[in-house]
């Protein structure tokens, strides 16, 4: 039988797998090494950044401070002004509340819309005797004034009758001359 020696290559093998675990291990720790040092610099530009814009705050508040101009009381007119559109409010808040009671039967509105003072009322009637008690009702209940009617037209297929009527709406906001600058471009 013959005698081989495995020593040696053993040997070899074991130097070899510690050299490769070192170097992992090696590689391991630089790579570490780089994140910590990429997370620390970035970490330290978020924070050089954040500290110059509490520093411009504090600067803006210093400057809002120092420069506050106490504000005048609300004068008479803008008092009035608001006296005016809680007015206008509950006088839309009524016409709704009216509207929706349901006074007059036979009278259906599709659409409601409102520019400036006018208010636009579209829908359908059964007759021409619901519509007209509809606008002598909107007459007695003064919630309405200056109505018209703009179209009035027996649909297709019933027996109801189209329209389209305007009317100004009694409690309007008043009108200043900014307003009627801005009418009148």
């Amino acid at each position: 039988m013959v005698i081989i020696n495995l020593m040696p290559w053993r040997e070899w093998a074991r130097k070899y797998q510690s050299r490769t675990m070192k170097q992992i291990i090696l590689c391991t720790m630089i790579m570490v090494m780089l994140c910590f040092f990429c997370l620390h610099y970035g970490l330290t530009l978020l924070k050089t950044k954040l500290v110059i814009r509490v520093r411009d705050l504090q600067t803006e508040w210093q400057l809002l401070k120092e420069n506050t101009i106490p504000q005048p009381d609300v004068s008479q007119i803008a008092e009035s002004k608001l006296e005016a559109i809680s007015t206008y409010r509950s006088g839309t808040e009524n016409l709704f509340y009216q509207l929706s009671r349901g006074a007059i039967k036979g009278v259906c509105f599709s659409k409601i819309k409102r520019k400036d003072t006018r208010l636009f009322f579209y829908g359908k009637a059964r007759s021409m005797n619901e519509l007209t008690q509809f606008l002598d009702w909107c007459k007695q209940t003064q919630l309405l004034s200056d109505i018209k009617i703009d179209t009035l037209r027996r649909a297709d297929s019933a027996s109801w009758l189209l329209f389209a009527l305007q009317g100004v709406q009694a409690y309007s906001l008043p009108v200043t001359e900014e307003d009627q600058n801005k009418n009148a471009l």
